[in-house]
C-alpha cells in the first residue's frame, strides 16, 4: 500500500471512486481473461444466469492515463 491509501475498512468502503475504478480493472481483466482462455463468462443478467460466449464479451476500454 502507498501512503494515500486508506488502512481501515471504513475508509475504503466510504470510497466510492477507488471501488468502482476497481471493480472496473477486475472487469477487464476478467474479461480480458476469458477472451484469452476462449472460455465463455458467466453474468447474473435480468434475475437469470447468462453464458456469454468468447467472441460476444463486451470491448472494455482500457483507462486513459493522461
Amino acid at each position: 500500500m502507498t501512503n494515500n491509501t486508506p488502512t481501515d475498512m471504513q475508509s475504503i468502503l466510504t470510497d466510492r471512486i477507488s471501488m468502482e475504478q476497481a471493480f472496473r480493472q477486475a472487469r477487464r481483466e476478467a474479461v480480458r481473461q476469458h477472451r484469452m482462455a476462449n472460455l465463455p463468462m458467466v453474468v447474473w443478467r435480468d434475475g437469470a444466469i447468462v453464458w456469454i460466449p468468447p467472441d460476444q464479451l463486451p470491448d472494455i476500454e482500457e483507462p486513459n492515463h493522461e
